[in-house]
Formats: C-alpha cells, sequence, structure tokens
C-alpha cells in the first residue's frame, strides 16, 4: 500500500532527524558534565523515541492523506533516492550488522502488542491498569538498556571478559540494578494510581497497584540482566559490535517481557 509505505518513510525521516542531535546532545552533554553516558543515553533516548514517534506518527499520516497520488509516487522516488546515496556513504558493516537485527526487533514488538490485546478484555474491566502500561514498559527498556551499554563499553575496554559465569562485579551491578529497579516501580505504581485518582479513572486498591508494578518489575530486571549479559558476550564473541545489538534487542523483548510479567503478577493477585 502506497500510504502506508509512505507513512513509514516520513515518520522515520522525522523521527531520525529529531533523534540523532538529541542522541549527540544529551551523550556529549552528559559527558562534560562528569555523568557517565552510558546511564543517561540510553534511558533518556528510550523515553524520548516512545513520546516524539507517536505524535510523528500522526504527523506523517494526516500528510500522506493529504496528498495526490502523483506526489506520493514522487517523494517515494526521492526516498529511494536517498537511500541509495545514504548507502554508498555510510558504515556497511554497520548496515550489515544493524538492519537484521533492527528488523528482528519490530517482529518482537508486535509479539508485545499480541500479548496485550489477547488480554485486552481482562484490562478494560480495570482501566487503572492501562494506565502503567507504557511507563512500566518504558522503565523495563531504559533499566536493561543501562545494563547493555555499561557491558558493551566493558567489552570494549577490556575490563570484562566474556566469560559463561558472570563475574561478581557484574552479579553486583545487577543487584544495584534490583534495587533502582525497586525504586522505579513503586514511582510507578505510586504515580499511576496519583493520575488515576485525579482523573477519576476506576483502579485498584494502591496496595495492589504497587505489589504489582514491584512484582513483576523485578521479574522483568532479573530476566534482562541476564539476558544483556549472554547477548553481550555472545555478539562480542562473535565479532559483533554489542552496540549494534544489545540495545535494540533488550528494549524490544523488554516490550514482550514486561506486557507477560506484569499479566502474570495481575494473574498471581487475582486481579484479572
Amino acid at each position: 500500500n502506497t500510504n502506508i509505505i509512505l507513512i513509514a518513510a516520513i515518520a522515520a525521516m522525522l523521527s531520525s532527524i529529531f533523534m540523532m542531535p538529541a542522541t549527540l546532545a544529551i551523550a556529549i552533554g552528559s559527558y562534560k558534565r562528569g555523568w557517565d553516558p552510558d546511564n543517561i543515553t540510553a534511558p533518556i533516548m528510550t523515553l524520548v523515541g516512545d513520546v516524539v514517534t507517536l505524535p510523528i506518527i500522526f504527523l506523517s499520516t494526516t500528510l500522506v492523506l493529504a496528498m495526490a497520488l502523483p506526489l506520493k509516487l514522487i517523494l517515494i522516488i526521492i526516498f529511494i533516492l536517498i537511500l541509495i546515496i545514504l548507502f554508498n556513504k555510510i558504515n556497511k558493516k554497520d548496515v550489515k550488522e544493524s538492519l537484521p537485527i533492527l528488523i528482528l526487533c519490530s517482529l518482537i514488538s508486535l509479539c508485545a502488542g499480541l500479548i496485550l490485546s489477547h488480554r485486552i478484555e481482562e484490562l478494560i474491566i480495570v482501566p487503572g491498569i492501562l494506565t502503567i502500561v507504557p511507563a512500566f514498559l518504558v522503565d523495563g527498556g531504559a533499566i536493561s538498556s543501562i545494563i547493555a551499554a555499561r557491558l558493551s563499553s566493558m567489552l570494549h575496554l577490556g575490563i570484562l571478559q566474556p566469560k559463561f559465569i558472570p563475574p561478581k562485579e557484574i552479579l553486583k551491578g545487577f543487584l544495584v540494578m534490583h534495587l533502582i529497579g525497586f525504586v522505579v516501580f513503586t514511582s510507578v505504581g505510586i504515580v499511576g494510581q496519583l493520575a488515576n485518582h485525579v482523573l477519576s479513572i476506576p483502579t485498584i486498591p494502591t496496595l495492589y497497584m504497587l505489589a504489582s508494578t514491584i512484582v513483576a518489575g523485578q521479574i522483568v530486571i532479573g530476566i534482562s540482566n541476564f539476558l544483556t549479559y549472554y547477548i553481550s558476550i555472545i555478539s562480542f564473541k562473535k565479532g559483533v559490535d554489542p552496540d549494534n545489538i544489545t540495545i535494540p534487542i533488550l528494549t524490544s523483548l523488554m516490550d514482550v517481557i514486561g506486557s507477560f510479567s506484569l499479566i502474570l503478577t495481575l494473574k498471581i493477585f487475582n486481579i484479572i
């Protein structure tokens, strides 16, 4: 379908125009301030990407639907020419490593939608639960991105050797992520519940809301810790840059794992 292709192309172009300078600004700015970019860049850009992408898709859809067919065909041809030109200018190794992973990530992300849609009737019964879902999934992806960025830097610097059993320093780092996650997912539950009460959205008791976000969050972090470690060391051993592999895969997997963990926890507590 011409409309879908053009909407995707325009949305991708507009997103990249915004995201690339934002990524550089955050990475360089955090470094200049003495902060570790591994702790700052990935989680902030994960959040910014989610916030920016949806409005851009709506904008792209509006623009494309207002265009005449000849203009649409001309734009598609222009985009194809731009891709050909850029392909001859960019690092082929990065494209070869990243493109298949990004396609895989798109398919993985669809699974998260399938999991949520499969249980949508049960979730709609308590609309207050839906309030926390976006923040819960974003925070899960952000925490996994921090771990992935740290491990990639450690592998490149030779600080971490790609061994099958994680060393004690890495396990301590995993524990820190669980502590951070406790604070983060507690905040998700509290803020989500406050929003529900302010907007008069039907919800579950606050204690159950907090228990659900905290337990599901700890499950997500526990899984993401080891997934991140093994994806990082395997890609590094295979000669593939973990920076091109780990974060895209993890952020996509966290949508699936986060959705599954949240629904599982709600089931355990007999909320749905």
